[in-house]
């Protein structure tokens, strides 16, 4: 039986040669997160093309994945309401 890829840990870019690639730490399906490997991720997309796009999101309800954000929580972000300051006019 071949594992199969549960989830991306981390990911890297590693310099080999003149090339850079992409390396990912991947945790495997029925192993322990101790277990995980570091893996190329083109390598990945090739053994493993039907697996779900990486970092990407899934909606299994079919509704919208975003939420919106309290008050309190914009403030603390900084995206409160931004005070408009005057424009000053350069005299040329």
């Amino acid at each position: 039986m071949i594992a199969q890829p549960k989830q991306f840990l981390e990911r890297r870019l590693v310099r080999t040669g003149d090339k850079v690639i992409m390396r990912v730490l991947v945790k495997w399906k029925g192993l322990a997160k101790s277990l995980a490997t570091w893996e190329d991720l083109s390598l990945m997309h090739e053994r493993f093309p039907d697996t779900l796009a990486w970092g990407q999101a899934i909606s299994y309800g079919g509704g919208d994945v975003t939420t919106q954000a309290t008050p309190a929580v914009e403030e603390e972000l900084g995206r409160g309401k931004r005070i408009k300051k005057p424009v000053k006019k350069l005299n040329l």
